[in-house]
């Protein structure tokens, strides 16, 4: 008998099952859907509905590394004999000094023993508790023995770009190509899934900058950023302006509009192509950092594609820009936009000169 079938029922929720509910204010389309009369949908297509929802809130790479986590911590279980749910707090801190044995990184082991809660909570059983002391206790102690330094890459500069400018034959199509990509990944401070996929075959254009995505001005770019890291959902375009720079070879309009001349290519397909129509991939784009950093004269090895959007957000602090609008415009979702920002020790030393000044002023 359904829950609203029966005689104890209120009639006035009986009243709301047996008919649409007609509103005359406020009513748009997703009333009209919400309130639709029509035929009974089978409780199996609400089954898959649900299923597929809840697979699809998670990005390919997350799920793929939440499978790693899982299968590392059954494999801890198997091989220790352990019950893997509900895990205890003492067979928790077991697997973290577990994962010391091979893992340089303590922010590494939180991962996986975030991949445990998850593992949980996916299983409809209730999940350990990170905070608990003797885990906080652990992890500290892990930390003071490893001391490990995480590498991150060197900012690419507005001075290293104008250097690698001069390795540049901006005739070549592929190289015109290249060009562009760097300067728009630099300005708007962009993630490589925004611009570059790892393979003609993982090429989601939900994702990556297509040609309809940079809108051409007559001094400027718009740069419409459908997705990010922190929007998954998507949602309204994040919406970049990038001005003309008049005579300066850092110039991203000049380069853009260079690009498409040298290089055309159609309104849905990617934003950066080869010359055979196929998007840049992320391997070309890396090479083409390495190679020009070398030839400017610097050391390959401490660059990446994440050098532009740290690049980026440096540039833009030494420009004296509101960090809240770096956020904005990096897609940054919290203060970890503070760990990208390097500034030279010049830069440094200013805070020190403007307090020894005060002192100097004070008479002290």
């Amino acid at each position: 008998m359904h829950l609203l079938s029966g005689k104890s029922a209120p009639k006035k929720l009986k009243s709301l099952v047996q008919k649409p509910v007609v509103q005359t204010e406020d009513y748009d389309s997703d009333d009209a859907r919400f309130y639709a009369v029509g035929p009974r949908v089978p409780e199996r297509v609400l089954d898959l509905t649900v299923t597929s929802a809840q697979k699809r809130h998670l990005e390919p790479a997350t799920r793929k590394g939440n499978i790693r986590k899982f299968q590392k911590f059954l494999h801890f279980c198997e091989l220790y004999r352990k019950v893997p749910l509900p895990v205890s707090i003492t067979d928790l801190c077991k697997y973290a000094a577990f994962l010391s044995l091979t893992f340089k990184s303590v922010d590494s082991i939180q991962n996986y023993l975030r991949g445990v809660s998850t593992l949980h909570k996916q299983c409809g059983v209730t999940s350990p508790d990170l905070k608990d002391h003797r885990i906080v206790t652990l992890l500290i102690g892990l930390s003071k023995q490893k001391r490990h330094v995480i590498r991150q890459a060197a900012p690419i500069t507005p001075e290293m770009l104008a250097e690698m400018f001069i390795f540049l034959s901006l005739q070549d199509p592929y190289e015109a190509t290249i060009w562009a990509l760097f300067l728009v990944a630099f300005y708007c401070m962009l993630r490589k899934s925004n611009l570059t996929p790892s393979s003609q075959s993982g090429y989601n254009p939900h994702k990556i900058l297509l040609r309809q995505d940079i809108d051409i001005l007559q001094d400027a770019l718009h740069v419409n950023i459908k997705w990010s890291k922190t929007k998954q959902a998507g949602g309204t375009p994040t919406v970049i302006p990038l001005l003309s720079i008049p005579g300066s070879c850092l110039c991203p309009v000049r380069a853009y509009r260079r690009m498409i001349a040298l290089n055309p290519a159609g309104r849905e397909q990617p934003a950066f192509i080869n010359p055979d129509g196929n998007p840049i991939l992320y391997s070309q784009y890396m090479d083409a950092i390495k190679y020009l950093s070398r030839q400017a004269g610097y050391n390959p090895r401490l660059f990446s594609t994440h050098s532009f959007r740290r690049g980026g957000a440096t540039f833009g602090f030494r420009a004296s820009v509101d960090v809240d609008h770096l956020k904005m415009q990096g897609s940054w979702a919290s203060d970890a936009i503070l760990d990208y920002i390097r500034l030279p020790e010049a830069e440094r030393l200013k805070t020190f000169q403007l307090m020894r000044n005060e002192i100097v002023n004070s008479g002290l």
